[in-house]
C-alpha cells in the first residue's frame, strides 16, 4: 500500500517502502533486456545495467522492455537496503515490426494520433515517449545477423523507432556483427548513427562498426561487459556443495543444450570440426581420471524446459547422471533453477571453470576464476584478449578434439599463473563500467 505524502510539495512524492523520490528522476528504458529470461547470461547483463543506473543516477526510474515475457511483471530489486520497484513490460516483435516502417514517416509528420488508434501500437508507442533515455542491451549479441534475419529484424525495431522519434538511445556494451547482408549493414550504420553512443564490449565489434559499418568514430566507444558490474549471491545449494568437495579443487562445467544440440538447425550450425557431446564427455573424464584431487560440478546457465534445443539443465543432469555412475561422490550438478547472481555464487566457489555460455564463463572469470570458454563464435576471444588470455580459448571451430583437450590441461595446470592478470582486468573493466554509467548520467541532465 502506497504510503500518504508527508509534504505538500510538487517536486516530490512517496513510493512503496515510504522512499523519497525527485518526480522529476530519469525515465530510464532498457530494451533487448529481461529479468524473466531463461537464459541466466540475459538476465546479467540486465541486472548488471540496473546496479550500474543505480550507482550513478539520482533515483532513475526504470522500465524493462522485454522480447520474454508475456505480461507485465513487477520486480524488487534489493539495493542498499532498499527494494527497488522495476516493470517488466512485453513487447510483440511483429507489431513493432510493424510500426518501424509508420516511425520513418513520423521523422516528417507526428502520427502520433494515428498510431495511438491502435492500442497494439499505442502501447509500443507510449512507453518509448515515456522514456527519457533508452538504452539497448539486444540480448548481449543479437545485434548481428548470425542468429538469422528475424532476430536481427527483432532487435532493431526498438532502435529505429527510438531514433526516428528523437530519442536518446545508447547501446550499451555488446557484441556488434558479423553482418553479411548488405541491408543489414545499412540498417546499422543508420541506428549507430543516430544514436547517442554505441559501447561495444570487444575491439572487434568496434572494429566492425568503425571500418565495416562505416559508423562515426566519435559514436562508437569501447566498454566491458555489463556483467562484470554483477555481484555474485551465495545460495545453500552453493555452500553444500562446497562443503562436499571439501580440500579438492573443484571444476565447474557448463554444458550448453544449444551446443550439445548441435543449435538451432540441430546440424552442426557453428560449424565445429570437434564434435560437441564427445568433447564435453572428454574433459569430464580427463578431470576425473587424470586428478585424483579433483571434483567436477556441471552448472547450466540457460534452463528453458519448453524449449529443449536451448536447455542446459537437462543436459547437465544427464551429464551428471553419466558420470556420477563412475565416480560416485566427486561428480555434482546444480539442480536448482536458480537466479543469475545466485548461479555466479556458485561459479565463484570454483577454482577452475570450462563453460559453453558466455555468461557463465563471464561470471566465473569476473570472480577471479580461471576460465576457459568453448567458443562458438568470436565474442569470447575477443573479451579473453583483454585479459590477456587469448591462449586459454578452445575454438572448435578451429581446433580437433587432442588440441582443445591440451588447451584445457594447459590452462588448468598454469591457472595460478592466470590470476594476477584475471584480477588486474576486472578492476579495470569495472573502472570502464563505471565511467560509461557517468556518461550515461551527463547524458540528458537538461531532459530532467
Amino acid at each position: 500500500m502506497l504510503e500518504k505524502p508527508l509534504l505538500n510539495n510538487k517536486k516530490y512524492c512517496f513510493i512503496e517502502r515510504s522512499i523519497l523520490i525527485n518526480v522529476k528522476s530519469k525515465k530510464v528504458l532498457l530494451v533487448g533486456a529481461s529479468l524473466t529470461s531463461g537464459n541466466r547470461g540475459v538476465n546479467a547483463l540486465t541486472r548488471g545495467a540496473i546496479y550500474g543506473l543505480l550507482d550513478h543516477e539520482n533515483s532513475p526510474i526504470i522500465k524493462i522492455l522485454s522480447y520474454t515475457t508475456k505480461s507485465k511483471q513487477t520486480h524488487y530489486i534489493d539495493y542498499k537496503g532498499r527494494k527497488i520497484e522495476i516493470e517488466e513490460v512485453p513487447v510483440s516483435t511483429k507489431f513493432a515490426t510493424l510500426l518501424t516502417p509508420i516511425s520513418f514517416i513520423h521523422k516528417k509528420v507526428n502520427l502520433n494520433k494515428f498510431i495511438n488508434k491502435f492500442s497494439v501500437f499505442e502501447a509500443i508507442n507510449s512507453i518509448i515517449d515515456w522514456a527519457d533515455l533508452i538504452l539497448d542491451i539486444s540480448e548481449g549479441d543479437s545485434f548481428s545477423d548470425i542468429y538469422g534475419w528475424k532476430r536481427f529484424v527483432m532487435h532493431s525495431n526498438i532502435k529505429l523507432l527510438a531514433v526516428n522519434k528523437g530519442k536518446n538511445l545508447v547501446l550499451l556494451p555488446q557484441t556488434m556483427g558479423p553482418f553479411k547482408k548488405e541491408m543489414f549493414k545499412r540498417t546499422t550504420k543508420y541506428i549507430c548513427n543516430n544514436s547517442k553512443m554505441n559501447y561495444a564490449r570487444d575491439l572487434i565489434s568496434y572494429n566492425i562498426l568503425k571500418e565495416d559499418i562505416g559508423v562515426n568514430q566519435d559514436k562508437i566507444k569501447y566498454c566491458a561487459d555489463l556483467a562484470f558490474y554483477m555481484k555474485p549471491l551465495e545460495t545453500k545449494e552453493a555452500i553444500l556443495i562446497k562443503e562436499k568437495v571439501g580440500n579438492d579443487l573443484l571444476v565447474g562445467i557448463n554444458v550448453s543444450g544449444l551446443l550439445y544440440n548441435g543449435g538451432y538447425s540441430q546440424n552442426n550450425m557453428f560449424n565445429f570440426i570437434t564434435d560437441y557431446k564427445d568433447l564435453m564427455n572428454s574433459i569430464t573424464k580427463m578431470f576425473l581420471e587424470k586428478y585424483d584431487n579433483v571434483q567436477v560440478v556441471f552448472i547450466p546457465h540457460v534452463i528453458v524446459e519448453d524449449f529443449p534445443v536451448e536447455d542446459d539443465l537437462q543436459v547437465c543432469l544427464n551429464m551428471y547422471s553419466n558420470f556420477n555412475k563412475d565416480f560416485p561422490g566427486r561428480v555434482h550438478v546444480l539442480k536448482q533453477h536458480l537466479r543469475e547472481d545466485e548461479i555466479k555464487g556458485m561459479l565463484k566457489q570454483c577454482n577452475f571453470f570450462i563453460g559453453g555460455r558466455m555468461h557463465s564463463c563471464i561470471g566465473a572469470i569476473s570472480s577471479g576464476v580461471p576460465t576457459v570458454p568453448i567458443a562458438y563464435s568470436r565474442k569470447f576471444i575477443g573479451i579473453w584478449e583483454q585479459f590477456g588470455l587469448e591462449s586459454f580459448v578452445a575454438d572448435p571451430r578451429k581446433k580437433k578434439k587432442e588440441e582443445l583437450l591440451e588447451t584445457i590441461k594447459n590452462a588448468f595446470e598454469n591457472r595460478e599463473g592466470s590470476i594476477e592478470k584475471i584480477t588486474s582486468t576486472n578492476t579495470r573493466f569495472k573502472n570502464e563500467l563505471a565511467s560509461m554509467f557517468s556518461s550515461i548520467e551527463e547524458l540528458g541532465k537538461d531532459i530532467v
